[in-house]
């Protein structure tokens, strides 16, 4: 799994009663991989961890010694990110910082004003009802089915039914190429 790992993907989870700047009271982590890890019969692209927004992450001292003691590449590097955090830290800071040094990405996304002023909108893939994230990284579509379009791949939006821009609608269509 971690050779698979090309982006590490902080998003806080949709809560309209928290005011813009705010700190999210959870976040989705979102490891969107090369290749499709395969469980059973199901193919997932994009692997997605539930975490919290204010409590610190338990167990973080304990871990970065298991995480040393196992003398493995992967194990000193965990263990020295773990080394580097407050005790304190937020679990999606931890636990994104540790997704990220274990798949050797060399940054995390998350939403950037500068590219669009909301976090996420609400959005749906056929029926099914999730959060649409625009990020510099790309678009991520959670919880599920969740996917991740990587800007580079996307040739063109183009946004409104049936071609065309229908003042006073709640929703339009967006066409992802």
């Amino acid at each position: 799994l971690w050779h698979s790992v090309q982006r590490v993907l902080k998003v806080p989870k949709p809560d309209s009663g928290r005011k813009a700047g705010a700190p999210a009271r959870a976040y989705y982590i979102a490891l969107a991989l090369s290749s499709p890890l395969q469980v059973g019969k199901q193919s997932y692209a994009v692997v997605v961890v539930n975490a919290d927004g204010s409590k610190a992450f338990p167990g973080a001292a304990a871990l970065a010694v298991r995480a040393a003691d196992g003398g493995s590449t992967m194990g000193l590097r965990l263990a020295a990110a773990l080394a580097d955090m407050a005790s304190s830290e937020p679990e999606h800071e931890t636990l994104a910082r540790l997704l990220a040094v274990g798949g050797e990405v060399p940054s995390i996304q998350e939403p950037d004003p500068t590219i669009c002023p909301f976090e996420w909108f609400r959005a749906y893939r056929g029926v099914d009802e999730g959060a649409l994230y625009p990020l510099r990284a790309g678009l991520l579509f959670l919880p599920k089915p969740s996917v991740f379009i990587p800007a580079p791949d996307i040739m063109r939006i183009t946004t409104g039914r049936g071609g065309g821009v229908h003042c006073g609608a709640t929703n339009t269509d967006v066409l992802v190429e």
